[in-house]
């Protein structure tokens, strides 16, 4: 937040420094400068909302295998023995698979979660790495975690982990970099 407003501050300042210059407020070279502090308050903004947005969607998986945790158990000690001993041993053996199964996506939730909240939304890196948000001619990814398409402020935001193959194919790239995307070249106009 705090970011943002001094960014906005700055923009004020630039405007006014530009019209005191030989360069002009109506010179291509301020407008454009302008345009593009703009754009990214913008990207800067968008990366914000896109955080806090997989903050909530991880928190919900954990707050739901949580609950399907506590059935599980609750059905495991609810399980008494019965008669048919082998039915008895079947029943238990799989909810305790399911324990595990959901004990293990848990626990990759909360390093979801713990990755999230290691990066600052408000930074804004030179290259594609974790925690940037990539603005490129086929799309806008957020190099994070893996939650695939998310809508963020009316716009399509692909939620993409570094070590996938979108995101191998932007890390360590820069602001009009080039990169092939399923056989299709495309450029990266801005980095948050």
């Amino acid at each position: 937040m705090i970011k943002i407003l001094v960014i906005k501050v700055f923009i004020v300042v630039v405007f006014f420094y530009l019209t005191i210059t030989k360069v002009g407020f109506g010179s291509n070279e301020a407008v454009l400068k302008i345009a593009n502090l703009e754009l990214m308050i913008a990207l800067i903004d968008l990366k914000k909302a896109a955080h806090t947005k997989c903050i909530e969607l991880v928190n919900v998986k954990i707050d739901t295998l949580n609950k399907e945790l506590s059935e599980a158990s609750n059905a495991m000690e609810g399980d008494t023995k019965s008669s048919a001993g082998d039915k008895y041993e079947t029943g238990r053996e799989m909810i305790q698979q399911e324990l595990n199964k959901l004990n293990t996506q848990k626990n990759i939730a909360l390093k979801e979660l713990q990755t999230l909240k290691a990066h600052n939304p408000l930074d804004s890196p030179k290259s594609c790495q974790l925690g940037a948000l990539v603005d490129t001619k086929s799309g806008i990814y957020y190099l994070t975690i893996p939650l695939g398409k998310i809508e963020v402020k009316s716009k399509d935001v692909f939620i993409i982990s570094p070590i996938s193959p979108i995101g191998q194919a932007l890390i360590d790239l820069k602001k009009g970099d080039h990169f092939v995307l399923r056989n299709n070249k495309s450029e990266i106009l801005e980095i948050a």
